[in-house]
């Protein structure tokens, strides 16, 4: 996987919303995950204790999936409507991978925008 892409992304408050991510080694080919460790983080500042994250999603809490190339390649991180029911401003966010050999990096960083809802009413 290419290291350090940024990820920019807006989600209106409140609402549930998932990150794919299909991973490809450096030759394009199925990047097995089956053992890999997924962190998700979003902070108001990047020097934020990950204690004081508003949204933290930890490796028991991502899918895993085979996009369709036999391989298990896709990580699904799931924003929930409740936990982008936080205040409409930028935040950093990024993900960092454990690999299987036992490796810490950052995949992707950059800021994720919550925007207010026009409609409240659910019913």
């Amino acid at each position: 996987m290419p290291y350090h892409k940024t990820l920019d992304k807006t989600v209106t408050r409140g609402d549930d919303r998932k990150i794919t991510l299909i991973c490809k080694d450096d030759a394009g080919d199925p990047l097995d995950i089956t053992n890999y460790n997924f962190w998700y983080t979003a902070k108001h500042a990047v020097t934020d204790l990950d204690d004081d994250a508003v949204i933290k999603i930890d490796p028991g809490s991502v899918s895993k999936a085979d996009s369709g190339t036999g391989t298990t390649d896709s990580a699904i991180f799931s924003l929930t409507s409740t936990l982008t029911d936080i205040l409409p401003r930028n935040y950093v966010h990024d993900i960092q991978v454990e690999t299987d050999d036992n490796e810490f990096k950052t995949w992707f960083n950059g800021t994720l925008t919550i925007i207010d809802g026009v409609t409240v009413r659910v019913t």
